[in-house]
C-alpha cells in the first residue's frame, strides 16, 4: 500500500529554511541530514503534567532546578509557567539510561 492510496490530499510535514552558505562545497543537502528534533513542534507543560510526568512534588521539581539538575521552565507570564516537553522527556531518558548502566 502506498502512501498516495491512503492520503486524499499532499500533506507538508515541515518546512525548513538552510542557509547554503555554511554548507561546504560538493556537500549534498538531503532530508536525512536534518535533525528530527526541529521537525518536531515544541510543547510546553504546565506544572500539573510535569509533576504527573515525573513524579515529584513541585517543591522538589523546583530544588532540582535550582540545582541544574532539572531543565529550567520558560516565564509565560505574570503567574504562569511551563516547560519544554522535549527537555522533560530527554532528562527521564538520562534517568533511565543511567539506570541501565552497571555501576549506577
Amino acid at each position: 500500500m502506498s502512501w498516495s492510496s491512503v492520503l486524499s490530499e499532499p500533506v507538508i510535514l515541515a518546512k525548513y529554511e538552510i542557509d547554503v552558505s555554511l554548507v561546504a562545497p560538493g556537500i549534498t543537502l538531503g532530508i536525512a541530514m536534518l535533525p528530527i528534533r526541529e521537525c518536531l513542534a515544541m510543547r510546553l507543560l504546565s506544572k500539573k503534567q510535569v509533576r504527573e510526568k515525573v513524579l515529584y512534588s513541585p517543591a522538589h521539581i523546583a530544588r532540582l532546578e535550582a540545582a541544574g539538575k532539572f531543565p529550567k521552565r520558560v516565564r509565560l507570564g505574570a503567574a504562569r509557567v511551563g516547560w519544554i516537553e522535549q527537555e522533560v522527556e530527554d532528562w527521564l531518558r538520562e534517568l533511565a539510561s543511567k539506570r541501565d548502566t552497571p555501576g549506577s
